[in-house]
């Protein structure tokens, strides 16, 4: 995405309050997904997607708004309800810093935090508080709960297969921890099966990103710096931000700790 497209989705951000249809929409086009990308992503049907972000469906189910958060970084927390149910909206900015901070490697990491400081000089980093985004539980953990609430109920590993459509050889994996990362159509199944809420079964913990992050939300929303200076500097970082997320930058950039690097002499 072009930094000017970005300026124009931050420009919007804070025109007053939207639905949730069109808070995915803009969410979807800010970190570049087409529509079918991102039904594809949230194994969702474009067609059921479309009537989503046209606001045609009224309560979409928590599994599908948790698949959406998932690959837009909403943040889901049912401890703080809103009009909208249980989504809390991080704005689409914040959203997109946080994607873009789980995909880059450590070095890059590095180069953004000390990119930050410089760029955001009057944003607290004290005082910021944590972004977050849903981490459902995965892997051991999940499929330890999954056999433990089995167990409960007094059910072979066949029983609930069959309930919740599954073969009883994936579900077998999943309860050994051999499935690192089950798709949110499967956890919903089994949930269902169970007859408990999807939240109450995978768990929605979450993932924090560093306070640097936070920092740039919160100079954003700095009343008292003007807004053609915030989307300078916002425009600023999302050029940084694609040069060292491009892979290349991987490849042709490293930089080596002091005591690695060569300090042979030249030969002469």
């Amino acid at each position: 995405m072009t930094p000017e497209a970005l300026g124009n989705t931050h420009s919007e951000v804070g025109s007053g309050p939207k639905t949730y249809g069109q808070t995915v929409r803009e969410g979807r086009k800010l970190v570049g997904l087409s529509q079918e990308k991102l039904a594809d992503q949230a194994e969702l049907s474009q067609g059921y997607l479309s009537q989503i972000e046209h606001d045609e469906v009224k309560d979409p189910s928590f599994a599908v708004r948790t698949r959406i958060a998932v690959v837009l970084g909403f943040k889901i927390d049912d401890t703080e309800a809103t009009e909208n149910g249980d989504v809390i909206f991080l704005e689409p900015h914040a959203a997109y810093l946080q994607k873009i901070m789980l995909e880059l490697a450590p070095e890059q990491k590095d180069l953004l935090m000390a990119y930050i400081k410089l760029t955001f000089p009057q944003a607290s980093l004290e005082q910021a508080s944590y972004l977050s985004m849903p981490q459902p539980l995965s892997g051991p953990e999940l499929g330890a709960k999954i056999q433990d609430e089995r167990v409960k109920r007094e059910w072979s590993q066949g029983q609930l297969a069959n309930r919740a459509s599954l073969s009883q050889g994936y579900l077998s994996q999943l309860e050994n921890g051999d499935v690192k990362s089950p798709s949110l159509s499967v956890v919903d199944r089994i949930s269902t099966a169970l007859e408990m809420d999807i939240k109450d079964l995978a768990g929605v913990t979450t993932m924090k990103v560093p306070g640097e992050i936070a920092s740039v939300d919160q100079f954003l929303r700095d009343e008292n710096v003007t807004q053609d200076v915030k989307d300078a500097k916002l425009k600023s970082l999302m050029n940084f931000l694609e040069i060292i997320g491009d892979p290349v930058f991987q490849d042709n950039f490293i930089i080596l700790p002091r005591n690695q690097q060569d300090t042979s002499t030249p030969a002469q």
